[in-house]
Parts: structure tokens; C-alpha cells; sequence
């Protein structure tokens, strides 16, 4: 026991770093889990979302032995990989009244060793992938189509009458929410509105209608 701690294992050194394989092909390889698992659960991150899934990467690989400074030395590579290479930064100098779309830059006394304006809060620069940019096209195509299967205004009549008989009287928007989303046609449609509006309300009354009318309706949510 005291041989043991007077002469630790050592730590990883350069050499057992590249032996690790941590290459150039590894860190790429890597930073694109890593943006995998962060799209996973948000449309848009920040790079401290990706630090700290780039942590979890490298603590979940296995036969790997760093000293802290390498780790962070790694973790930094992934970062700066996942956010270069893997994801789309969303700039706001690209809207046309930004100072940078006007052609306005801070002299150098007013910018930050990476360049940065010191009016620009560190960290705050918002970023997403070609995937999420891929499937919310799909969702805006998919919104604009509105030949979709529909139920008639007698159907979602009797889904209210229904509801009022069981005691659940809809509200004017509830009852415009029902009458729209069951009659539009749109292939998707959203209902957006604040936690205790009678949301889940609205909806079972729709189900109604759209049961009624021959269609299927089926319930998906998502365990986190």
C-alpha cells in the first residue's frame, strides 16, 4: 500500500494519447455524436450544451486515461469540432438592421482576443445542424399543404353536443380550435396556448370529431 502511493501508475502522456487513437479522424467522429445526441433533445444549443455532452463522450470511452488538463485539452477539440464542422451558427448579423449587415465592426480596442465584440454577452451565440434546418423545411412544406382529410361542420357540432352532455362545456376558442383544426384540411396544425387553457380539453372534443367522421386518431408523447 505504501509502495502504491509513493509510485502511482502514470498518467497518460502525449505518446499514450496517440496511441488512444485520439486522431484527427477520432475527434471528428466523436464531435458528431456529439451534436447527434444534443440535437436529440433541442432544435438549437449554445456551446456549453456541447461541452457538457462532449464530458459525457469522453468519460463513456472506454481504455481511456487522461490527466485532467488532457481531458480538457480533448474535450476542447471536440467542442471546436462539433461547433466548426457539425453545426450552423445562427447568426444575428444576418438580419438586414444588424450593425455587421450595415457594415459596422468595433474597432479592435472594443473586440476580444478571438475577435469577438465585448457587446456580444460569451456564450450566447445559438447554433443548430443541417438535420433540424432539413426537418423543420419539412414541417413548413407539410404545414402549407392543406389537402388533407377533413370532417364536416355536423361532426364537430355533435363532438360539442357531446362534451356539453358529459358536462364539459368548451370555451369560444376551444370550441374555434375544434371547428378549425377538424375542417381545415392543413396536413399540420399546431395549438399553441398557455399550461390549464382547456388545451387537452379541446382535444378530446376533436378526437370526437374525427372518430366520428370515419378517421383515426393516434396519441404519441414523449418520456423524458
Amino acid at each position: 500500500m505504501v509502495h502504491t502511493a509513493l509510485h502511482p501508475p502514470q498518467l497518460a502522456s502525449a505518446a499514450d494519447v496517440e496511441a488512444a487513437r485520439l486522431d484527427t479522424a477520432w475527434i471528428d467522429q466523436t464531435a458528431a455524436r456529439v451534436i447527434t445526441a444534443v440535437e436529440s433533445r433541442r432544435s438549437t444549443w449554445q456551446v456549453w450544451h456541447v461541452r457538457a455532452e462532449a464530458h459525457r463522450a469522453l468519460r463513456s470511452t472506454p481504455d481511456l486515461t487522461l490527466t485532467p488538463a488532457q481531458a480538457e485539452q480533448v474535450v476542447d477539440l471536440l467542442v471546436d469540432a462539433a461547433l466548426e464542422t457539425h453545426s450552423i451558427a445562427l447568426n444575428a448579423r444576418d438580419h438586414p438592421d444588424s450593425d455587421q449587415a450595415r457594415g459596422i465592426r468595433e474597432p479592435d480596442p472594443l473586440r476580444r482576443r478571438d475577435g469577438t465584440s465585448v457587446y456580444t454577452v460569451a456564450g450566447t451565440q445559438q447554433y443548430t445542424s443541417t438535420r433540424i434546418l432539413t426537418a423543420e423545411a419539412r414541417l413548413l412544406a407539410t404545414a402549407g399543404r392543406t389537402d388533407g382529410r377533413t370532417a364536416t361542420t355536423d361532426d364537430v357540432d355533435l363532438a360539442l353536443l357531446e362534451a356539453t352532455a358529459h358536462g364539459v362545456t368548451l370555451n369560444p376558442g376551444q370550441a374555434d380550435l375544434v371547428r378549425q383544426m377538424a375542417t381545415s384540411g392543413s396536413r399540420l396544425q399546431l395549438a399553441i396556448a398557455p399550461a390549464g387553457t382547456g388545451k387537452t380539453t379541446a382535444l378530446h372534443a376533436l378526437t370526437t370529431a374525427w372518430t366520428t367522421s370515419g378517421g383515426t386518431v393516434i396519441g404519441l408523447g414523449r418520456v423524458s
